[in-house]
């Protein structure tokens, strides 16, 4: 187990032996934690795969506060690339990758059914989400890797868009190919989905069934099959690192090694996924994001400034 930062150090240490302590213990800390093989099943091993969640996630379902049915288990064929979530997987992904709140974090834990492509120091970088809720149907991978989502920050901040999209409007292969990715992102939601009658009818209750029909007939973050836009590189990349064959998101990928960037992640930014290591004490952390996790990442360093000047 990782060593936690003592809150007190006896005093028979004396000075010296309280600094080479710390000192000792941020080492452990830092180095990469590779959630234990067993926490990790190929999915084709079990019939019960990417369901090793919180025990929380588990009850949700049980009790009827999450959906009372679940995604045909075939999915994985879909996504042969996808792992089970371990419980250490789901603390670094709700404290560290997402900021999420305590009512966030039991939504996030029950929609949650697989890891995508891993970094090298075993972390998820993107996620396989249950599109379906009793209240509404959404995206099914998200990007969640917080060193990905910076470098493609930036990397948009450029215009990486702009130069994608026009592109796309001269090429007729890229076309094709964004076209090819929205079918089917388009089928592996449906197929999610698919059989749940119950909980879709509760759906088409509150949304109303066109507005639930033509969420279902979407693309990749939610754009029509035939858009001339990639509107997003990290859900294209999100994509590929989940369900694979998204040629749009691995270029992305390679113009992010090409700016330097190590897309496996690098020697630092295992501090920051890190929950037993202050994120005051990372070699790396995530500074700024856009929308609603930037909103959360901001909220998070006022709290924290906050306390500080108790």
């Amino acid at each position: 187990m990782p060593m936690r930062h003592p809150r007190r150090l006896p005093r028979y240490l004396g000075a010296a032996g309280a600094s080479a302590l710390i000192a000792a213990g941020a080492a452990i800390c830092r180095q990469a934690l590779v959630p234990l093989p067993g926490l990790r099943r190929p999915l084709a091993a079990t019939a019960s795969c990417g369901r090793d969640r919180s025990s929380r996630a588990l009850q949700m379902r049980a009790t009827g506060e999450g959906p009372e049915d679940e995604p045909p288990q075939s999915w994985w064929e879909l996504v042969p690339g996808a792992s089970g979530i371990s419980k250490d997987d789901l603390d670094c992904i709700l404290e560290r990758h997402l900021f999420a709140s305590p009512s966030m974090a039991e939504k996030v834990s029950a929609k949650v059914l697989a890891s995508g492509r891993r970094c090298r120091h075993g972390w998820p970088q993107a996620l396989l989400f249950d599109p379906l809720t009793t209240r509404t149907v959404g995206d099914c991978v998200r990007l969640t890797c917080p060193l990905l989502v910076s470098e493609i920050d930036k990397y948009e901040r450029t215009g990486a868009i702009s130069a994608y999209n026009a592109r796309l409007s001269e090429e007729e292969e890229m076309q094709r190919e964004l076209l090819r990715v929205n079918e089917a992102h388009r089928d592996l939601r449906r197929h999610l989905v698919e059989g749940r009658t119950v909980t879709l009818d509760k759906v088409r209750e509150n949304l109303g069934k066109e507005t639930v029909d033509t969420i279902l007939s979407m693309g990749i973050a939610t754009m029509r099959p035939s858009s001339t836009d990639v509107k997003c590189l990290h859900a294209q990349v999100g994509d590929e690192l989940v369900r694979g064959a998204n040629a749009i998101g691995k270029q992305v990928l390679a113009d992010l090694e090409a700016r330097g960037v190590d897309v496996t992640g690098n020697d630092r930014c295992c501090d920051h996924c890190n929950v037993h290591v202050a994120l005051e004490d990372a070699r790396w952390t995530m500074e700024s994001a856009k929308n609603t996790l930037g909103q959360r990442l901001r909220r998070r360093k006022q709290n924290q400034l906050g306390k500080q000047d108790r």
